[in-house]
């Protein structure tokens, strides 16, 4: 282990998270014997909030993969474990689905240990996708539209006799559309808790009117807001007429 820790590198980070991350390294070695150790996260950004955590990114020379979450000198530290042979899979499905986790924790993150070349090619396929854009297929595009409508219209369906489940529903039914406009317009999703703050700068106008869902009260209020946001977005509220390619079953 000592070998491997000598080589490490460290950030410079303020207390507790320093000793942190030194605790996490230390586990990291002595457990997987890594051969590449990346920190990411709003601590490393320098923002931490009050829930943040250290997300540890690591290779192996294993086939298997782990993820684990433990806390060291009491910070929340997620640790994501893999061999180089799965990351490309990450990569692929992370292109269809638009949300490239691992692409931006391998490319933004801090390279604490880098014991193989692999990482550096790693790496850089991560900038590559993370500059191309998402690769979602209209179709698929159109079906999570779909979804996304079939939702409202069944939360419509019961806004007067269910209000509680009619606004579950529908927040789905909003959340589900949203996504898809950012694929749509060729963004990649941004992290949850961001989704909503920069819709803006997909579609200004929608991004008014989903705030003005999340904002209202009442289920009839809800209701309205959705609307405004199908018709805008889609330009259909509930049903709409679509077909997918003929396929294999």
């Amino acid at each position: 282990m000592d070998g491997k820790l000598v080589r490490c590198r460290f950030p410079e980070l303020g207390e507790p998270y320093d000793e942190a991350l030194r605790q996490a390294v230390v586990h990291i070695i002595e457990r997987y014997d890594p051969i590449a150790i990346i920190v990411t996260g709003t601590i490393l950004r320098g923002n931490p909030s009050a829930t943040s955590d250290l997300d540890m990114w690591v290779l192996w020379d294993d086939p298997r993969r782990q993820r684990a979450q433990k806390r060291f000198n009491g910070v929340p530290t997620e640790i994501f474990v893999n061999p180089p042979s799965r990351v490309q899979r990450y990569f692929d499905e992370e292109r269809i689905e638009g949300k490239p986790v691992t692409a931006h924790m391998v490319s933004t993150g801090f390279v604490v240990y880098d014991g193989d070349s692999v990482l550096s090619e790693i790496r850089e396929q991560a900038a590559r996708d993370l500059a191309n854009g998402p690769e979602v297929s209209d179709e698929g595009l159109i079906a999570q539209r779909y979804r996304a409508a079939t939702l409202l219209e069944d939360g419509l369906d019961i806004v007067d006799d269910d209000p509680a489940g009619a606004a579950m529903l529908m927040s789905a039914a909003v959340e589900m559309l949203v996504r898809a406009q950012y694929l749509a317009a060729g963004h990649w999703l941004p992290r949850d808790k961001e989704v909503v703050a920069r819709l803006h700068e997909v579609d200004a106008v929608l991004a008014g009117h989903v705030h003005a869902f999340y904002t209202v009260a009442s289920a009839p209020e809800k209701a309205s807001a959705a609307r405004a946001i199908f018709q805008h977005a889609i330009g259909e509220v509930g049903f709409f007429e679509w077909e997918s390619t003929l396929g294999v079953s």
